[in-house]
């Protein structure tokens, strides 16, 4: 079950990833998505009910690595042909992500896409090292889970971090447009669908003789004469 756990996890991050980037840059021509969603897809369903060895090999691939003093043994999935045309998808699917934010990251929104890039480096050095130790190159530990937990990271300061800069414009934006109406010397007021006042300019309150704390939220009635 560990074992078809770890093929499982790659499909689904890679279509996760993907329509995160694109979203994050605000690609509007998503054909090459499309493309690596059908493939990844299809690869998530076959690992999900194809219990044949093609997906999940009888024996497993035991590993070791040593380092200094510490020894390490375990097992990891076995190599076989489908295994192998996921690892090269995965390296072309990281490749097409490196490439959508290098290009993002060029075009002067280098602040908001570093991290998200960075992240997204060391997820391909994840595959790059996984592949290598699976073929036998060199001995090491597999790193991908890591890598996922570090593009995790990345996607959530990433958020985080455009969350906050929208807040700021937002505050920015409320700001200018109270100077603008406070500037004026017509009375300026907006109300809600019931009558009731929502935000009025200086001009206004000199008017109403009511500070702007007590008039929101008095209704418009109050302010008509009855005749």
């Amino acid at each position: 079950m560990t074992q078809r756990g770890q093929g499982i996890r790659a499909p689904a991050h890679a279509i996760f990833t993907i329509w995160f980037v694109s979203e994050f840059i605000g690609r509007r021509n998503r054909n090459i998505d499309y493309v690596f969603f059908f493939y990844w897809a299809v690869q998530l369903v076959r690992l999900l009910f194809d219990r044949s060895s093609l997906t999940q090999p009888l024996t497993p691939s035991v590993k070791q690595f040593t380092l200094l003093d510490f020894h390490m043994e375990y097992n990891e999935m076995a190599p076989t042909l489908l295994a192998n045309i996921q690892s090269i998808a995965g390296i072309l699917t990281g490749a097409y992500i490196l490439s959508s934010l290098s290009g993002h990251y060029l075009k002067g929104n280098r602040n908001k896409t570093f991290p998200l890039l960075f992240g997204v480096v060391i997820l391909i050095l994840g595959v790059l090292n996984d592949a290598a130790v699976s073929y036998g190159v060199y001995s090491f530990i597999y790193t991908i889970e890591f890598a996922y937990m570090f593009v995790v990271i990345a996607m959530s300061y990433s958020l985080t971090d455009a969350l906050t800069h929208a807040q700021v414009a937002l505050r920015e934006s409320e700001s200018m447009y109270r100077t603008l109406l406070d500037s004026l010397p017509d009375v300026v007021f907006s109300i809600d669908a019931t009558g009731r006042l929502t935000s009025v300019n200086e001009a206004c309150i000199r008017f109403i003789e009511y500070t702007p704390k007590e008039a929101v939220g008095m209704h418009m009635s109050m302010f008509i004469h009855p005749s």
